[in-house]
């Protein structure tokens, strides 16, 4: 999934709970792009990761710096999650087919029976 520039303004005014961003979080974006190498997706990562698992609470009025020193280890969280869902992927796909191989099918052919053959029985020989 590619972050622009707009989805992650949209992130951030839903992260600090604000209508806009403001002046000084437009002039962090472009320093850590710029400067930093980030690029938007990191930048998302990184403020996800201090919200949602550091619970870090983001004040509009010193914007989005603390980001950067979280960058590393929202990396590692992600890749570890994507690497945990292609496993996941994998396994669902071996388990399917271990299921499939169970339930092949098997033809059953039914017995031929013979028709019964009446006997006759002579009532005189009894």
């Amino acid at each position: 999934m590619q972050v622009t520039r707009d989805k992650l303004e949209k992130l951030i005014c839903n992260i600090l709970e604000i209508d806009q961003i403001n002046k000084l979080i437009k002039g962090q974006i472009n320093r850590m792009v710029t400067e930093e190498g980030y690029n938007y997706q990191d930048i998302a990562r990184s403020l996800l990761f201090a919200k949602e698992v550091y619970h870090f609470q983001f004040q509009p009025q010193y914007g989005i710096g603390i980001a950067s020193y979280y960058m590393s280890d929202a990396r590692k969280y992600f890749e570890k999650l994507k690497r945990e869902k292609e496993h996941k992927k994998r396994e669902g796909i071996k388990l399917r087919e271990s299921l499939e191989m169970d339930r092949k099918m098997v033809m059953v052919v039914p017995q031929k029976h013979e028709p019964k053959k009446h006997k006759l029985y002579d009532m005189e020989n009894f």
